[in-house]
């Protein structure tokens, strides 16, 4: 009697109950999972946007703020001319701004520095000298910025500008 006193006192699961909690713990990390990757895409996606912008903004002031200060500008050599390259004078130092590796090179006397971060890609620069009746010429230039943190859906953005030097 003791036997079966034993068996009748154990509690277990059933073999019905094992699978529905099996069930809607596989629904249950469906369900996170696919909220996780979602998250991911929107973060990357929203990195990417942020890294054109950014890069962006900052290459059209920069652009804008050297072009004011110039004292010459050598390239695009003569009005009307559209060049990849604008090469310009201020006070003493001799400025160009060229692609280089995806990415708005500027070399200031033989330094170089990066306009553009690691993270976009510049593309489609041009660079056209234009005249006015003024006699000051002015610059206007045009670029895209890809961001490229998502693959996927890269963040494009077109720029351009026209700045006169002063």
């Amino acid at each position: 009697m003791n036997i079966r006193q034993f068996r009748s006192d154990q509690r277990g699961v059933t073999l019905i109950e094992l699978l529905v909690t099996m069930g809607l713990l596989s629904a249950f990390m469906v369900l996170l999972t696919t909220v996780f990757t979602a998250s991911v895409d929107v973060q990357s996606e929203s990195s990417s946007y942020s890294s054109a912008i950014s890069d962006g903004r900052y290459t059209l002031a920069r652009l804008a703020y050297d072009i004011r200060r110039a004292t010459a500008i050598s390239v695009p050599a003569a009005a009307g001319d559209e060049d990849d390259t604008l090469a310009i004078t201020i006070g003493s130092t001799a400025y160009t701004y060229h692609i280089h590796d995806g990415r708005l090179q500027m070399n200031a006397d033989g330094v170089s520095d990066y306009l553009t971060g690691q993270r976009s890609v510049v593309s489609d620069v041009h660079f056209q000298l234009l005249a006015n009746g003024s006699g000051k010429p002015s610059v206007r230039y045009r670029f895209t910025v890809t961001g490229t943190d998502d693959p996927h859906n890269p963040s494009v953005q077109t720029y351009s500008g026209t700045t006169e030097i002063r």
